[in-house]
């Protein structure tokens, strides 16, 4: 995200480490929802990844967290590039809907893949069409 920021133009600023944040954020919570399914084949292989380490609950504790962080990031970078009140209130509750189906649901790939990309491709929608 960082480099496609800088390329496009944009200047090193507070959006910038927003829009990193949330997308690492996103990206790391895909990847701990990927490891729950697979605990009894990492402990027999010997690979400690996170869900071996920390157990199952930790693993979607951590990933919903996450995914939150990656809301949240989005929703202070359109209140800092001065979008209009409406395009705020749309995202909030597209990020409400988004974070009950998250928490509802044991997280993984299909259901956090979708969520954020959802999220984010309505951010950029709103970002676009408030210039």
């Amino acid at each position: 995200m960082g480099g496609l920021w800088l390329v496009s133009g944009h200047s090193f600023d507070v959006t910038y480490i927003l829009g990193s944040i949330s997308f690492a954020a996103l990206s790391v919570s895909l990847l701990l929802s990927h490891q729950p399914p697979q605990i009894e084949t990492d402990r027999q292989a010997g690979k400690l990844s996170f869900a071996v380490r920390h157990g199952i609950k930790i693993t979607h504790i951590v990933s919903r967290a996450l995914f939150i962080l990656s809301c949240l990031a989005i929703v202070l970078s359109l209140y800092l590039i001065d979008s209009t009140l409406l395009t705020q209130a749309i995202y909030i509750s597209l990020v409400i809907v988004a974070v009950t189906v998250v928490y509802r649901t044991d997280p993984n790939p299909k259901i956090i893949l979708l969520s954020g990309s959802l999220a984010i491709t309505v951010a950029m929608i709103l970002s676009v069409t408030t210039y």
